[in-house]
């Protein structure tokens, strides 16, 4: 039986924006930029790599919020998830986090969970009480603040940092609340600032395997050498550990749902609609982007717990000007005038 975890997130006003009630004071969420909370992605992250250690799991994101907070789910789709949930009703404009635990408690009920992951708090409000409250609604066990999260022969599992580390375990269905790391959390939140170009990286393996990257660098000229960074985690690392050869293609503004889908796991990314040949060296390359290299990997260099893919370009193609697609504040977006 399938692993179901969802997982609950907030859309909150950009911490970077000016920030104030309107007159009902409530936020007033239309004079600034929304985003999904930073501690929610640092859940779904969790929840992501529970899903690729199980055998079989699905991952469900959920929020309460108004029509914007469709760009939460957005991204979460893009990093990953399955399905997403949206409940939306004017009528809870300005509920507290008493009447917030009973709408997601309701809403869990009906997706049906193993498991329910949220961010240690939201990073509008920053109260931190809505996990131990969904818990209580839903009458499940729940760990709380914690650093790592497993879920082992039916039991969560978690690590817990302090002044002692401690390791709690309850068993499923069950409520967990990561707490953002120090350092990994700040990286992810300064780099959320840095608007980066987006990209698919391709190889042929048994079959051919492809994700979405941001990471892609152009090294040196002479020899032409571009890299990349890939998690040792990944699913398609496997064929590109081995891979002589590797395709880029760079993305327009236009193809948001590529982007998307070659982020997406669990899935045949190359299936239909993705449209595709076979290139040079037998490399999977894409059609319609606004150029593509095959490079020969030259080496791959140990990074923490990526690998930093070195390649030489060997061939490439590139079609008429176009915008392209970008990666920033945690959306896929294009440039603006």
């Amino acid at each position: 039986m399938s692993l179901r975890i969802v997982v609950c997130v907030k859309y909150v006003p950009d911490a970077t924006g000016d920030r104030h009630f309107a007159d009902d004071l409530t936020v007033d969420r239309d004079d600034v930029d929304g985003l999904l909370s930073e501690l929610d992605e640092y859940a779904v992250e969790q929840a992501l790599q529970i899903a690729e250690s199980a055998d079989d799991a699905e991952v469900t994101v959920l929020t309460v919020g108004p029509e914007d907070a469709k760009d939460a789910l957005r991204k979460a789709l893009s990093m990953g998830a399955d399905k997403a949930v949206h409940v939306e009703d004017d009528d809870l404009h300005g509920t507290d986090v008493i009447g917030t635990s009973l709408v997601l408690a309701k809403a869990v009920e009906k997706a049906g969970f193993d498991l329910v992951i949220a961010g240690m708090a939201s990073t509008d409000g920053t109260m931190g009480v809505v996990p131990a409250l969904l818990a209580e609604r839903l009458g499940v066990p729940q760990v709380t603040l914690l650093s790592e999260v497993s879920v082992e022969g039916g039991t969560v599992k978690g690590r817990r940092d302090g002044d002692t580390a401690s390791s709690p375990g309850v068993s499923a269905p069950a409520a967990a609340a990561p707490a953002a790391p120090d350092t990994p959390g700040l990286l992810r939140s300064v780099f959320r600032r840095h608007a980066a170009g987006v990209a698919v990286i391709t190889a042929q393996g048994e079959r051919p395997v492809g994700f979405t990257a941001t990471s892609l660098t152009s090294v040196a000229a002479e020899p032409p050498l571009i890299s990349f960074g890939i998690g040792t985690g990944a699913s398609s690392w496997p064929v590109l550990s081995e891979a002589g050869h590797i395709g880029v293609h760079i993305l327009g503004e236009h193809q948001e749902e590529l982007a998307a889908r070659f982020a997406r796991s669990g899935i045949d990314r190359f299936a239909g609609p993705t449209g595709w040949h076979t290139g040079p060296q037998g490399v999977p390359v894409l059609d319609g982007v606004l150029a593509w290299l095959v490079g020969r990997v030259v080496a791959r260099v140990p990074a923490g717990d990526h690998i930093i893919v070195i390649a030489e370009v060997v061939d490439g193609e590139h079609g008429p000007d176009g915008s392209p697609l970008l990666y920033h504040q945690g959306r896929f977006t294009g440039l603006r005038d």
